[in-house]
């Protein structure tokens, strides 16, 4: 057994994970958990906070858009 499989062994009971890296379906207002399979609702204000974060991100790849299309 490798250190890696040490680790990933550690975390096989999913009410060891801590879900920190989630994924957000902001279409449906749910985060879920790569790691444990968990999944579970956003409040409105977690999902304002996601839907924010989101448009904040792709807002600056607009901007080189821009200044790429500047002559």
């Amino acid at each position: 057994m490798t250190d890696d499989d040490e680790f990933h062994d550690f975390y096989d009971d999913s009410d060891d994970c801590e879900c920190i890296d989630y994924d957000v379906d902001i279409f449906l207002g749910t985060a879920w958990c790569p790691r444990c399979q968990r999944s579970w609702g956003l409040t409105d204000e977690q999902l304002a906070r996601e839907i924010k974060h989101q448009a904040d991100y792709m807002a600056q790849f607009e901007c080189v858009e821009e200044e790429a299309d500047k002559p």
